[in-house]
């Protein structure tokens, strides 16, 4: 009988695996490197903070509360911005009826066309 994936013999298998095989040592290479990268960049960054904090203090007193931004109307879509672009309407006036001789809207209210 074939074995799941999620077995016992088959987890501890691959997992003996991934500690012996030489893909392992090459990860532990490949992280060492990484990190070795990483602490040479924070390093730098933090030699150049040290000349920036000074420039900072005196920048706090003057910092004004930043405008805030209203999520709650519509964003404009790709398409708007495109139609902006051409110096088309973002949204163009709706024209026609539906139906039943009302002027179509946009979220396509009325008579429902299938019963579920």
């Amino acid at each position: 009988m074939a074995k799941s994936l999620r077995s016992k013999t088959k987890l501890a298998a691959r997992r003996r695996k991934a500690h012996m095989s030489h893909y392992a040592v090459a990860d532990a290479e490949r992280t060492a490197r990484i990190s070795e990268r990483i602490m040479a960049k924070a390093a730098a960054k933090e030699d150049a903070e040290g000349d920036a904090e000074m420039e900072a203090e005196g920048d706090e007193e003057m910092k004004e509360e930043p405008k805030k931004i209203s999520t709650s109307a519509p964003r404009g879509s790709r398409r708007e911005e495109w139609r902006k672009s051409k110096g088309m309407e973002a949204r163009p006036k709706l024209k026609g009826q539906n139906k039943l001789g009302r002027p179509i809207s946009r979220h396509k209210a009325g008579k429902t066309k299938r019963r579920r």
